[in-house]
């Protein structure tokens, strides 16, 4: 039998290109959050928009630093790691969604100003940037918490302009900095709808090590994560009354 608690977590969605592509994925969402949600044709402008300002002639590649690497429910040509100056990961976004509730919001992961990240580039084949594309709006743009963003990126030595998802600074969701301990009691306590931040954080450190890649930002939320953990595990048990 289950008990209370479990019964209070909310259910948990998994994206899969099949939700983004029936809509089901932001009819959920608009049922809780209503206009707070960008409209279909919302979306779809920032979308024509965004490809609008290509800076230059030649293919559309997606820069992917999150769940988007493991997990990108959208098809593509081809991948590869790739380096971005200039903009570093960093849990700087509230949500009351994914990984969060109303009650008790999320940090969210995001691009933020500084620093670098390395990630994973998908190149869309040619003629299929809109179709594909949309479907990563309906995942990342509904509430405008990102901002996309023309980037420069490396892979294996050649440049390329990708598509970013980076913090839109101007939203109240924003928070900037917070102190790494306070991101990490965040992570290690919030789940929503699509899973806990606990997990999504182990299978991005998973996927980062996986390629050898290194983020020192996250590295030092994984210690605190792991001392935390050992400083519970060290605390005496109290004896409590069975029921």
């Amino acid at each position: 039998m289950s008990s209370g608690q479990d019964m209070e977590r909310p259910p948990q969605i998994v994206i899969t290109r099949e939700f983004l592509a029936e809509g089901s994925f932001l009819e959920k969402v608009r049922q809780q959050f209503g206009d707070q949600v960008l409209s279909d044709e919302a979306l779809s402008r920032s979308l024509s928009e965004t490809l609008a300002l290509q800076p230059s002639p030649g293919p559309v590649w997606l820069f992917a630093y999150g769940s988007l690497m493991w997990n990108p429910a959208f098809d593509y040509a081809e991948s590869g790691v790739a380096l971005l100056r200039g903009w570093e990961r960093s849990f700087c976004i509230w949500t009351s969604y994914a990984r969060g509730t109303v009650d008790r919001p999320a940090l969210t992961l995001a691009l933020d100003e500084g620093g670098s990240s390395e990630g994973i580039a998908f190149r869309i084949a040619p003629g299929r940037e809109a179709s594909e594309l949309l479907l990563v709006w309906r995942r990342e743009m509904l509430g405008n918490i990102y901002r996309p963003e023309w980037v420069r990126i490396d892979i294996g030595g050649t440049m390329q302009w990708a598509i970013a998802f980076v913090a839109n600074r101007s939203r109240g969701s924003y928070v900037g900095h917070l102190p790494e301990i306070t991101i990490a009691r965040n992570i290690a306590s919030s789940e929503g709808a699509l899973g806990t931040a606990r997990a999504y954080f182990e299978e991005m450190m998973r996927h980062l090590d996986g390629l050898s890649l290194r983020d020192s930002r996250m590295e030092r939320l994984r210690i605190l994560l792991a001392n935390a953990d050992q400083e519970n595990e060290s605390q005496p048990r109290r004896a409590g009354k069975v029921d």
